[in-house]
């Protein structure tokens, strides 16, 4: 592997963006058959609460036709530290990315240089509470003498806007003007 780099970074209060990235710029594979990687990246004590998140991924295999990647997205409201465990038996699973699978992206490479993109927004099935975990996972094989160039993934989730106590009881006594104001008109 040549050039990996993986970051996380929290940015407190309502609007601030939770984000997970990871990347490497080649990794190579020269031995005989294939090989089968299998990469987690996470991280601890995200703020929320969240209720949607923001998942890409992206890559280009070079002389590995018929190489397969799977990109994996966890979310865990539990805030269990991912990546901490033993590696993924298979593709298919693994052991140490804890909570939701949120989204997950397969490609197999068809051509001696073959890319790939993915890029997806939606709600969480189980929204976020104040703390949770976020954990990438990525597993592709490589054949002799092929390669995955400039593979890059990020899990991002903003922080939910939460109304102040203030705005709330100022919204209820609008709500209650507006009630008494048609009652009046009624009568």
């Amino acid at each position: 592997m040549n050039g990996s780099n993986h970051t996380s970074s929290i940015s407190p209060g309502p609007g601030g963006n939770n984000i997970l990235v990871s990347g490497s710029s080649t990794v190579a594979y020269s031995g005989p058959g294939s090989v089968t990687v299998n990469v987690s990246v996470g991280d601890t004590s995200y703020i929320g609460p969240s209720s949607v998140f923001s998942a890409t991924g992206s890559g280009t295999f070079v002389n590995s036709i018929g190489s397969p990647i799977r990109l994996t997205y966890y979310n865990d409201p539990a805030n269990t530290q991912g990546a901490d465990g033993p590696p993924a038996a298979s593709m298919a699973a693994s052991m140490d990315r804890p909570g939701n699978l949120v989204d997950s992206f397969n490609y197999t490479a068809t051509s001696v240089t073959d890319s790939f993109a993915h890029n997806v927004s939606a709600p969480l099935a189980i929204p976020d509470g104040s703390l949770y975990s976020m954990t990438l996972g990525f597993d592709f094989t490589l054949n002799s003498g092929g390669s995955l160039v400039s593979r890059g993934q990020a899990l991002v989730k903003p922080t939910n806007a939460v109304p102040e106590p203030a705005s709330l009881l100022l919204v209820g006594a609008a709500m209650a003007g507006l009630g008494l104001t048609r009652r009046r008109k009624t009568q």
